[in-house]
């Protein structure tokens, strides 16, 4: 009961609508009370390069109810693994590892605060299957926003601008995987 279709366009009516459902690229999952939960968008899904696809927005969530990660951006198409782009909640850095000071650029490559986070994602993942794992990342001192252009005004992430901006760090996360 939503529409019968778009005005005088029968193509992009037939695209959308078939066997009597409206195909709108979300995905989503029912829980065993028939409630519906929108999951991601079919057109972010991440195809690995063994065939096994992730939904990011998934990942990112799972990474993302750990209290010291503020943002997160998961990335891996035609990849062997999936790597992700870290956002810390930095205050909460410097309360768990207070012997450590500098600023957030110093502390994103500091050993000792990335070995603290891989213990971390480690825990919030444990539960996923090997290749929906993320298995290397980086942090970057300051979170996505509209006015860097990797977050809509509705803040949303634009995973392009972010694959593009940080190109040179996805390709350092895969240097092993180039050697073979």
């Amino acid at each position: 009961n939503i529409m019968k279709g778009y005005w005088n366009q029968l193509e992009a009516t037939a695209a959308v609508l078939r066997d009597g459902w409206f195909h709108t690229g979300d995905m989503g999952r029912m829980d065993e009370d028939g409630f519906l939960y929108i999951t991601g968008r079919k057109k972010e899904l991440i195809v690995l390069s063994n065939g096994k696809k992730v939904a990011p927005t998934e990942v990112e969530a799972i990474l993302q109810r750990e209290p010291a990660i503020e943002q997160a951006v998961v990335y891996g198409d035609q990849r062997n693994y999936l790597t992700a782009l870290i956002v810390p909640n930095w205050s909460r850095v410097r309360q768990a590892l207070p012997h450590l000071t500098g600023r957030d650029e110093d502390l994103a490559t500091h050993p000792e605060v990335l070995a603290w986070f891989q213990r971390r994602i480690d825990q919030q993942q444990a539960h996923l299957s090997s290749w929906e794992q993320v298995k290397r990342f980086f942090l970057r001192a300051r979170p996505f926003s509209p006015e860097t252009g990797e977050l809509t005004v509705s803040l949303k992430l634009r995973r392009e601008v972010i694959f593009e901006k940080h190109a040179a760090d996805w390709a350092r996360l895969y240097e092993d995987e180039a050697k073979g």
